[in-house]
């Protein structure tokens, strides 16, 4: 319980089908969104999904997941969750643009589960970051 605190996640939503569906969004909202081609990105606080921010294609929600990882000063942890249990095309590319972010570190792929798939539908994908503790400058 003293990790939570410590530990982020943002998603990037693909379709708002299933955010309607489950009543984060309303119909009107939906419809409008994608038109638009609206993608949104949520993060999870108290076990509820907030939308963060709006993008409107992959490489811009590339951009902002890369972003979000890169505003922690001490990553202990990262994962990258997706909708299959092999990278995809869009993976690699988030990894590529990591690996250039945080050259010589690994971050691994785990698929999420179906009660996550079931809010953000199965071709949302996210990160989970587990923040380390600061390191403190020797005066």
């Amino acid at each position: 319980r003293a990790l939570l605190p410590h530990v982020y996640s943002v998603f990037y939503v693909d379709t708002l089908d299933y955010l309607r569906y489950n009543g984060l969004i309303s119909e009107a909202q939906s419809i409008l969104g994608t038109m638009l081609d609206i993608k949104p990105f949520l993060t999870i606080e108290e076990g509820e999904l907030i939308p963060m921010e709006k993008v409107r294609t992959q490489t811009q929600a590339i951009d902002k997941l890369v972003e979000f990882v890169a505003e922690f000063s001490v990553l202990e942890r990262l994962v990258i969750l997706q909708n299959t249990p092999y990278p995809t095309d869009r993976t690699r590319q988030f990894q590529d643009r990591l690996a250039v972010e945080f050259p010589g570190r690994h971050f691994p792929v785990m698929m999420y589960g179906p009660s996550l798939a079931t809010m953000i539908g199965p071709d949302g994908m996210g990160v989970v970051v587990h923040e380390g503790p600061e390191e403190e400058d020797d005066l």
